[in-house]
Protein backbone atom coordinates (compact mmCIF):
# COMPACT_ATOMS: atom_id res chain seq x y z
CA UNK A 1 0.00 0.00 0.00
CA UNK A 2 2.73 2.31 0.85
CA UNK A 3 4.81 2.01 -2.53
CA UNK A 4 1.64 2.99 -4.24
CA UNK A 5 0.65 5.82 -2.25
CA UNK A 6 4.05 7.58 -2.44
CA UNK A 7 4.18 6.95 -6.11
CA UNK A 8 1.12 9.25 -6.44
CA UNK A 9 2.48 11.28 -4.12
CA UNK A 10 6.00 11.58 -5.65
CA UNK A 11 3.88 11.77 -9.37
CA UNK A 12 1.72 14.80 -8.50
CA UNK A 13 4.77 16.82 -7.05
CA UNK A 14 7.06 15.77 -10.07
CA UNK A 15 4.71 16.67 -12.83
CA UNK A 16 4.65 20.13 -11.11
CA UNK A 17 0.65 20.33 -9.88
CA UNK A 18 -0.17 19.75 -13.43
CA UNK A 19 -4.00 19.00 -12.09
CA UNK A 20 -3.84 22.14 -10.96
CA UNK A 21 -6.33 23.89 -12.78
CA UNK A 22 -8.63 20.82 -12.54
CA UNK A 23 -11.53 20.52 -11.37
CA UNK A 24 -12.98 17.50 -9.45
CA UNK A 25 -14.51 15.29 -11.83
CA UNK A 26 -18.41 14.68 -10.61
CA UNK A 27 -18.96 11.12 -11.11
CA UNK A 28 -21.33 11.09 -8.24
CA UNK A 29 -19.26 8.77 -5.99
CA UNK A 30 -18.02 10.34 -3.09
CA UNK A 31 -14.24 10.48 -2.74
CA UNK A 32 -12.91 11.06 0.78
CA UNK A 33 -9.25 11.41 1.75
CA UNK A 34 -7.81 9.92 4.38
CA UNK A 35 -4.38 12.08 5.23
CA UNK A 36 -2.60 10.35 8.07
CA UNK A 37 1.17 10.83 9.91
CA UNK A 38 2.83 7.99 8.25
CA UNK A 39 2.16 4.52 6.40
CA UNK A 40 4.92 3.01 8.09
CA UNK A 41 3.03 2.14 10.99
CA UNK A 42 0.77 -1.11 11.14
CA UNK A 43 -2.12 0.48 12.68
CA UNK A 44 -1.75 3.13 9.96
CA UNK A 45 -3.41 0.16 7.70
CA UNK A 46 -5.64 -0.49 9.94
CA UNK A 47 -6.89 2.75 10.17
CA UNK A 48 -7.12 2.84 6.50
CA UNK A 49 -9.03 -0.40 6.06
CA UNK A 50 -11.68 0.97 8.24
CA UNK A 51 -11.94 3.93 6.02
CA UNK A 52 -12.16 2.29 2.93
CA UNK A 53 -14.65 -0.53 4.47
CA UNK A 54 -16.82 2.27 5.34
CA UNK A 55 -16.54 3.72 1.50
CA UNK A 56 -17.57 0.33 0.09
CA UNK A 57 -20.70 -0.15 2.07
CA UNK A 58 -21.13 4.01 1.21
CA UNK A 59 -20.35 3.86 -2.47
CA UNK A 60 -17.38 6.35 -2.25
CA UNK A 61 -13.42 5.96 -2.43
CA UNK A 62 -10.66 6.36 -0.06
CA UNK A 63 -7.53 8.21 -0.75
CA UNK A 64 -5.22 7.54 1.87
CA UNK A 65 -1.95 9.28 1.78
CA UNK A 66 0.61 10.29 3.95
CA UNK A 67 4.40 12.17 4.29
CA UNK A 68 7.58 10.02 3.94
CA UNK A 69 8.33 10.54 7.63
CA UNK A 70 5.73 11.16 10.65
CA UNK A 71 7.61 14.45 11.85
CA UNK A 72 7.40 15.69 8.02
CA UNK A 73 4.31 18.46 8.25
CA UNK A 74 5.71 20.34 5.61
CA UNK A 75 4.99 17.37 3.24
CA UNK A 76 1.83 16.76 5.23
CA UNK A 77 0.24 19.91 4.54
CA UNK A 78 1.73 19.71 0.68
CA UNK A 79 -0.46 16.75 0.15
CA UNK A 80 -3.45 18.34 1.80
CA UNK A 81 -3.27 21.48 -0.67
CA UNK A 82 -2.23 19.33 -3.54
CA UNK A 83 -5.84 17.17 -2.65
CA UNK A 84 -7.73 20.55 -2.00
CA UNK A 85 -6.96 21.27 -5.87
CA UNK A 86 -7.89 18.08 -7.10
CA UNK A 87 -10.85 18.20 -5.54
CA UNK A 88 -12.46 16.12 -2.95
CA UNK A 89 -15.44 15.66 -0.79
CA UNK A 90 -14.17 15.42 2.98
CA UNK A 91 -10.91 15.25 4.50
CA UNK A 92 -9.93 12.97 7.26
CA UNK A 93 -6.88 14.34 8.63
CA UNK A 94 -4.49 12.63 11.26
CA UNK A 95 -2.01 15.89 11.78
CA UNK A 96 1.94 15.34 12.17
CA UNK A 97 1.66 18.84 13.66
CA UNK A 98 -1.23 20.24 15.70
CA UNK A 99 -0.30 24.09 14.46
CA UNK A 100 1.47 23.01 11.08
CA UNK A 101 -1.33 22.09 9.74
CA UNK A 102 -3.74 24.52 10.82
CA UNK A 103 -3.31 26.40 7.36
CA UNK A 104 -4.25 23.45 5.49
CA UNK A 105 -7.31 23.08 7.36
CA UNK A 106 -8.37 26.59 6.69
CA UNK A 107 -8.04 26.41 2.69
CA UNK A 108 -10.16 23.40 3.10
CA UNK A 109 -12.89 25.46 4.85
CA UNK A 110 -12.08 28.22 2.12
CA UNK A 111 -12.88 25.09 -0.66
CA UNK A 112 -16.76 23.87 1.31
CA UNK A 113 -14.30 20.81 2.07
CA UNK A 114 -15.60 20.20 5.68
CA UNK A 115 -12.32 18.48 8.13
CA UNK A 116 -12.88 15.80 10.24
CA UNK A 117 -10.00 15.43 12.83
CA UNK A 118 -8.57 12.05 13.30
CA UNK A 119 -6.72 10.63 16.28
CA UNK A 120 -4.32 13.72 17.21
CA UNK A 121 -6.42 16.99 17.93
CA UNK A 122 -5.38 20.35 16.34
CA UNK A 123 -4.36 23.29 18.56
CA UNK A 124 -7.61 25.06 19.35
CA UNK A 125 -5.45 28.34 19.89
CA UNK A 126 -4.00 27.97 16.32
CA UNK A 127 -7.56 26.89 14.78
CA UNK A 128 -9.19 30.11 16.40
CA UNK A 129 -6.64 32.26 15.22
CA UNK A 130 -6.72 31.56 11.48
CA UNK A 131 -10.57 30.93 11.83
CA UNK A 132 -10.37 27.75 11.03
CA UNK A 133 -13.17 25.12 11.69
CA UNK A 134 -13.71 20.86 11.96
CA UNK A 135 -16.42 19.04 11.37
CA UNK A 136 -15.45 16.82 14.30
CA UNK A 137 -12.80 15.24 16.53
CA UNK A 138 -12.89 11.12 16.23
CA UNK A 139 -10.28 9.51 18.25
CA UNK A 140 -9.02 8.10 21.53
CA UNK A 141 -8.75 9.71 24.85
CA UNK A 142 -5.19 10.47 24.75
CA UNK A 143 -5.66 11.89 28.31
CA UNK A 144 -6.84 8.46 29.51
CA UNK A 145 -4.81 6.15 27.74
CA UNK A 146 -1.90 7.96 29.49
CA UNK A 147 -3.41 7.90 32.37
CA UNK A 148 -4.54 4.49 32.21
CA UNK A 149 -0.48 3.78 31.49
CA UNK A 150 0.39 5.31 34.98
CA UNK A 151 -1.85 3.15 36.96
CA UNK A 152 -0.74 0.08 35.60
CA UNK A 153 2.49 1.44 35.97
CA UNK A 154 1.80 1.89 39.79
CA UNK A 155 0.14 -1.18 40.15
CA UNK A 156 3.09 -3.23 38.58
CA UNK A 157 5.80 -1.72 40.95
CA UNK A 158 3.57 -1.78 43.67
CA UNK A 159 3.58 2.18 43.68
CA UNK A 160 7.28 2.82 43.99
CA UNK A 161 10.71 2.67 41.91
CA UNK A 162 12.49 4.38 39.30
CA UNK A 163 11.04 4.71 36.21
CA UNK A 164 11.53 6.60 32.80
CA UNK A 165 8.99 8.27 30.49
CA UNK A 166 9.80 8.23 26.61
CA UNK A 167 7.65 11.53 24.60
CA UNK A 168 7.08 10.91 21.14
CA UNK A 169 7.71 14.06 19.01
CA UNK A 170 7.73 16.95 21.13
CA UNK A 171 4.74 19.46 20.45
CA UNK A 172 2.22 16.60 19.01
CA UNK A 173 -0.87 16.55 20.84
CA UNK A 174 -1.23 12.68 21.06
CA UNK A 175 2.49 13.06 22.78
CA UNK A 176 2.08 15.35 25.76
CA UNK A 177 -1.57 14.56 26.49
CA UNK A 178 -0.43 10.92 26.99
CA UNK A 179 2.47 12.54 29.33
CA UNK A 180 0.19 14.42 31.19
CA UNK A 181 -2.54 11.50 31.35
CA UNK A 182 0.24 9.46 32.61
CA UNK A 183 2.07 12.15 35.01
CA UNK A 184 -1.15 12.92 36.70
CA UNK A 185 -1.57 8.93 37.15
CA UNK A 186 1.50 8.84 39.09
CA UNK A 187 1.37 11.72 41.30
CA UNK A 188 -0.71 9.87 43.30
CA UNK A 189 2.10 7.71 44.03
CA UNK A 190 5.02 9.36 46.07
CA UNK A 191 7.26 5.88 45.74
CA UNK A 192 7.27 6.68 41.64
CA UNK A 193 10.33 8.85 40.80
CA UNK A 194 10.91 9.83 37.41
CA UNK A 195 14.52 9.84 36.79
CA UNK A 196 14.12 10.61 33.17
CA UNK A 197 12.19 11.55 30.24
CA UNK A 198 12.80 12.12 26.74
CA UNK A 199 11.52 11.79 23.37
CA UNK A 200 11.89 9.10 20.81
CA UNK A 201 10.22 11.12 17.90
CA UNK A 202 7.52 7.97 16.97
CA UNK A 203 10.51 5.88 15.84
CA UNK A 204 11.95 2.28 16.60
CA UNK A 205 14.99 2.68 16.39
CA UNK A 206 15.37 5.50 18.27
CA UNK A 207 12.97 3.88 21.09
CA UNK A 208 15.76 1.11 21.40
CA UNK A 209 18.96 3.58 21.45
CA UNK A 210 16.82 6.42 24.26
CA UNK A 211 15.80 3.66 26.35
CA UNK A 212 19.23 1.86 26.21
CA UNK A 213 21.44 4.73 27.59
CA UNK A 214 18.25 5.84 30.27
CA UNK A 215 19.27 1.95 31.28
CA UNK A 216 22.78 2.69 31.25
CA UNK A 217 22.44 5.54 33.18
CA UNK A 218 20.16 4.73 35.79
CA UNK A 219 21.11 1.45 37.25
CA UNK A 220 18.09 0.84 39.16
CA UNK A 221 15.45 2.10 36.65
CA UNK A 222 12.25 -0.60 37.49
CA UNK A 223 9.77 1.03 34.64
CA UNK A 224 9.42 2.73 31.40
CA UNK A 225 6.31 3.94 30.19
CA UNK A 226 6.27 5.13 26.22
CA UNK A 227 4.09 7.13 24.73
CA UNK A 228 3.37 5.21 21.55
CA UNK A 229 4.62 1.18 21.07
CA UNK A 230 6.74 2.33 18.08
CA UNK A 231 9.43 3.18 20.10
CA UNK A 232 8.45 0.71 22.72
CA UNK A 233 9.26 -2.28 20.76
CA UNK A 234 12.81 -1.37 20.33
CA UNK A 235 12.90 -0.24 24.30
CA UNK A 236 11.53 -3.97 24.94
CA UNK A 237 14.30 -5.54 22.74
CA UNK A 238 16.86 -3.22 24.58
CA UNK A 239 15.49 -4.36 27.83
CA UNK A 240 15.53 -8.15 26.64
CA UNK A 241 19.49 -7.16 25.30
CA UNK A 242 20.49 -6.17 28.60
CA UNK A 243 18.81 -9.19 30.85
CA UNK A 244 16.76 -7.08 32.45
CA UNK A 245 13.20 -8.37 31.55
CA UNK A 246 10.75 -8.67 34.10
CA UNK A 247 13.08 -6.68 35.88
CA UNK A 248 12.16 -2.82 34.00
CA UNK A 249 8.78 -3.15 33.37
CA UNK A 250 7.50 -1.72 29.71
CA UNK A 251 4.00 -0.04 29.58
CA UNK A 252 3.05 1.64 26.09
CA UNK A 253 0.12 3.10 24.23
CA UNK A 254 -1.14 1.83 20.46
CA UNK A 255 -1.79 -2.10 21.19
CA UNK A 256 0.42 -2.89 18.32
CA UNK A 257 1.09 -6.82 17.48
CA UNK A 258 4.69 -6.52 18.14
CA UNK A 259 3.40 -5.58 21.67
CA UNK A 260 1.47 -7.74 22.46
CA UNK A 261 3.58 -10.67 21.37
CA UNK A 262 6.27 -9.22 23.57
CA UNK A 263 3.70 -9.33 26.26
CA UNK A 264 3.53 -12.96 25.55
CA UNK A 265 7.48 -13.33 25.21
CA UNK A 266 7.35 -11.96 29.02
CA UNK A 267 9.46 -8.34 27.68
CA UNK A 268 6.65 -6.36 27.62
CA UNK A 269 3.84 -5.86 30.28
CA UNK A 270 1.16 -3.86 28.89
CA UNK A 271 -0.03 -1.52 26.34
CA UNK A 272 -3.42 0.86 25.98
CA UNK A 273 -4.89 -0.47 22.79
CA UNK A 274 -6.29 2.12 20.50
CA UNK A 275 -9.19 1.24 17.81
CA UNK A 276 -7.40 2.59 14.86
CA UNK A 277 -9.78 0.76 12.59
CA UNK A 278 -12.83 2.27 14.09
CA UNK A 279 -11.12 5.90 13.41
CA UNK A 280 -11.19 5.57 9.84
CA UNK A 281 -14.25 3.44 10.05
CA UNK A 282 -16.17 5.86 11.97
CA UNK A 283 -14.56 8.87 10.25
CA UNK A 284 -15.78 7.82 6.88
CA UNK A 285 -19.32 7.03 8.15
CA UNK A 286 -19.60 10.68 10.02
CA UNK A 287 -18.30 12.40 6.94
CA UNK A 288 -20.95 10.97 5.16
CA UNK A 289 -23.17 12.34 7.32
CA UNK A 290 -22.07 15.45 7.62
CA UNK A 291 -22.75 15.52 3.90
CA UNK A 292 -25.46 14.61 3.85
CA UNK A 293 -26.78 17.38 6.10
CA UNK A 294 -26.47 15.84 9.42
CA UNK A 295 -24.86 17.19 12.71
CA UNK A 296 -22.00 15.69 14.21
CA UNK A 297 -20.57 15.94 18.14
CA UNK A 298 -17.69 18.20 18.88
CA UNK A 299 -15.85 14.82 20.07
CA UNK A 300 -16.30 11.20 19.80
CA UNK A 301 -13.83 8.94 22.04
CA UNK A 302 -13.07 5.53 20.30
CA UNK A 303 -12.82 2.23 22.57
CA UNK A 304 -9.28 2.10 24.61
CA UNK A 305 -8.66 -1.67 26.21
CA UNK A 306 -5.99 -2.36 28.36
CA UNK A 307 -4.16 -5.43 26.58
CA UNK A 308 -1.72 -7.60 29.74
CA UNK A 309 -1.02 -10.94 30.49
CA UNK A 310 -4.42 -11.95 31.73
CA UNK A 311 -6.00 -11.43 28.46
CA UNK A 312 -3.44 -11.07 25.30
CA UNK A 313 -4.20 -14.42 24.24
CA UNK A 314 -7.68 -13.45 23.24
CA UNK A 315 -6.94 -9.98 22.06
CA UNK A 316 -4.22 -10.92 20.25
CA UNK A 317 -5.87 -13.90 17.74
CA UNK A 318 -7.96 -10.79 16.52
CA UNK A 319 -5.33 -8.80 16.24
CA UNK A 320 -3.90 -11.06 13.73
CA UNK A 321 -6.87 -11.67 11.84
CA UNK A 322 -6.90 -7.92 11.51
CA UNK A 323 -3.48 -7.14 10.36
CA UNK A 324 -3.50 -10.30 7.90
CA UNK A 325 -6.80 -8.41 6.15
CA UNK A 326 -5.23 -5.18 6.20
CA UNK A 327 -2.03 -6.54 4.33
CA UNK A 328 -4.37 -8.01 1.70
CA UNK A 329 -5.89 -4.83 1.20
Amino acid sequence: MRKGVMLVLALMLCAGMVFAAAEKEDDGVRKYALVIKTLNNPNAALMSMGARDAAAELGGEVIVMAPEREVDSAQQLEIVENLIIQGIDALLLMPCGSIELVPGVKKANDAGIPVLNIDTKMDPDAMAQAKASLATFIGSDNFDAGYQGGMKMAELLGGEGEIAIIQGVPGHESSYMRVDGFEAAIKQFPGLKVVAKQPANWETELGYTVIQNIMEANPDLQGVWVASDLMGIGGAQAIKEAGKAGIVRMVGVDGMLAAMEGIQEGIYDATVKQSTYMMGYMGVKAAAEYLDGGSLEEITYTPLTMVDAENVDSVIIEEREMNARAQNQ
